[in-house]
């Protein structure tokens, strides 16, 4: 009886601990729609911007690194005061929900999406997790 008990007890936290939270979609055309735009890390004191973008179908994110440039370089053109790297994007639906597939040159990386919103994306879980903020700068 104990160990019905527990494992009953475990499935309920392990449903609602990987419950995916995407109230603004029901597609992947919706989820890339979202997507789009500039993300900031949570908690992460580089000054970088992680821009994503979708076209025919292809999605890829830039990763805008801002140099710290000295007050002389005022009128520096906004294209050289970013050091940019960039990589592939994908999205997938699966049984369990929305997949980000990061494909970059060395490998990639896949993980679920937990919470996107106008404002907020979670993706991964544990020590892979990432916590993004929409920049509104």
């Amino acid at each position: 009886m104990k160990t019905l008990i527990s494992t009953v007890i475990a499935l309920v936290i392990t449903l609602f601990c990987g419950a995916q939270n995407l109230e603004c979609c029901e597609s992947i055309s919706e989820v890339k729609n979202v997507l789009e735009g500039d993300w900031l890390l949570k908690k992460d004191s580089r000054n970088k911007v992680y821009r994503f973008h979708f076209q025919d179908g292809a999605g890829k994110v830039e990763v805008l690194e801002e140099l710290n440039l000295p007050p002389k370089a005022e009128h520096t053109a906004v294209e050289d005061a970013y050091e940019i790297s960039e990589s592939i994007v994908n999205i997938s639906a699966k049984k369990y929900g929305y997949y980000i597939e990061l494909v970059y040159t060395f490998g990639s990386v896949t993980e679920r999406i937990r919470v996107l919103t106008e404002n907020s994306l979670v993706y991964g879980a544990g020590k892979s997790e990432h916590i993004f903020v929409r920049d509104k700068r």
